[in-house]
């Protein structure tokens, strides 16, 4: 099973998050499957997400965490 995730990346004060396909079993930064997105947090919050690859991925069967799937809909909005 699958589910679309954030990972942390950067450093202490400069945190972004990728939002990433990744297996279910997969340890928390093991492999990945696909990037679909960064989330950036400074110097504003700014979300790029390719709706298409999400879409495709929802359509699959990929389950969101309700992490990424907060962060998510905010843009699907707009």
């Amino acid at each position: 099973m699958l589910k679309i995730k954030l990972i942390m990346i950067g450093r202490k004060g400069l945190r972004s998050h990728r939002i990433v396909v990744q297996e279910r079993r997969e340890k928390r930064e093991g492999r990945i499957v696909e990037q679909i997105g960064t989330v950036t947090e400074k110097p504003a919050k700014v979300t790029i997400l390719n709706k298409e690859r999400y879409q495709y991925w929802l359509n699959v069967g990929a389950k969101p965490t309700p992490s990424a799937l907060k962060i998510i809909s905010e843009p699907l909005k707009a």
